[in-house]
């Protein structure tokens, strides 16, 4: 149990030393579509203040075609706590205020253990 605990450590200090990408039109080109671990944060904040929290497949479709089209569990949230009144807002405020991070991750249960390491640790705003 300690080997996991320091792998999945050592794994979220490589998350969280990554480049932030911005959540603009260039990142479908750079985004891979391997199956990884990824963070959502508002520009300009800390650690502690991560967005969200997720993991997929295929980053570039789960953040083009469901993050940045407004059709994210992500979205869904900041909309009904009220803290934005539609998807076209969320996506507004995604594009001029977020980045996001990531690190690959391959197998689908590691990645889905990791998943829960990060939102247990970093407490993402909008992760439940």
């Amino acid at each position: 149990m300690d080997d996991l605990i320091e792998k999945y450590r050592v794994l979220i200090l490589k998350l969280l030393e990554q480049p932030l990408l911005p959540l603009d039109d260039n990142l479908a080109k750079i985004l891979p579509k391997a199956g990884v671990v990824y963070r959502i944060i508002e520009n300009g904040q800390t650690t502690q203040e991560t967005l969200y929290v997720g993991r997929t497949r295929k980053l570039r479709s789960r953040i083009c075609r469901r993050h940045l089209s407004g059709k994210s569990t992500l979205g869904r949230k900041m909309v009904s706590r009220g803290d934005h009144q539609d998807q076209k807002a969320v996506v507004e405020y995604l594009v001029s205020h977020c980045s996001v991070q990531y690190i690959p991750v391959d197998e689908k249960r590691e990645r889905d253990m990791f998943e829960h390491f990060v939102i247990s640790v970093l407490q993402p705003t909008y992760n439940d």
